[in-house]
């Protein structure tokens, strides 16, 4: 029963107003971001996944989205 509450939140993150901030021109991975920013985490992710989804916090919350490190360290 995960996937209904899960896709429910979703449509609550899009009617919030969530914008494009990458310029995709899509929103679907700002959503995805928030969803899993915003999941209270259970534990073990092989088990729990992403957690337990937090609805009021991904629709209100000023979560920040993760950010690309860098792929090497120069020595």
């Amino acid at each position: 029963m995960a996937a209904p509450h899960v896709a429910g939140t979703a449509a609550l993150v899009v009617a919030s107003g969530v914008g494009d901030t990458n310029g995709n021109e899509f929103i679907n991975d700002e959503v995805r971001a928030s969803l899993q920013t915003t999941a209270d985490n259970l534990g073990d992710s092989n088990l729990y996944g992403y957690g337990l989804v937090d609805a009021q916090e991904a629709t209100t919350g000023t979560q920040t989205l993760p950010q690309a490190g860098p792929r090497y360290q120069e020595k």
